[in-house]
């Protein structure tokens, strides 16, 4: 599928539909009210992925970045627009936003199962650097730790 993609930095204007995308791509979603004190003013650096001619939010994305490292939050994708290359434009953006604000690393959790997801992280530069289990619920899952050295 071929589709025009403005990528922004997540502001105001985005929350409620970044809530919206939150709660169709998770099962514990981030809430509306906790994208907005993390990402407007808060500790987190995000972007999104609007489609030019619709307008709508495709995908987002965000991390956390201090003290000389960066924290995926987390990375969704509209399922209209999957298969599209945004997830991998997202994680360029953050990857580059870590390295802007000093970052030395970054790292994420994902689903053990997610085998998209991994796939993407792996051929951007992530390994495996631990296991939690049963991190995640509804259905329960361990999480795999990914880092990337920016070094």
């Amino acid at each position: 599928m071929s589709i025009e993609i403005l990528i922004n930095k997540l502001t105001d204007e985005h929350i409620n539909a970044v809530a919206e995308l939150e709660k169709l791509c998770f099962a514990s979603p981030i809430s509306e009210n906790n994208l907005r004190m993390l990402y407007v003013g808060g500790i987190a650096k995000g972007f999104v992925c609007i489609e030019t001619k619709s307008g709508d939010l495709a995908a987002y994305g965000g991390a956390i970045v201090t003290a000389g490292e960066a924290q995926i939050l987390n990375i969704a994708t509209h399922q209209s627009f999957r298969r599209c290359g945004l997830g991998r434009q997202i994680v360029k953006k953050l990857v580059e936003c870590a390295l802007q604000n000093g970052a030395e690393e970054i790292s994420l959790e994902v689903r053990e199962g997610n085998v998209g997801a991994r796939h993407l992280y792996e051929t951007e530069g992530f390994y495996e650097v631990g296991r939690i289990k049963n991190y995640y619920t509804s259905p329960k899952e361990d999480a795999l730790i990914l880092k990337k050295d920016l070094r």
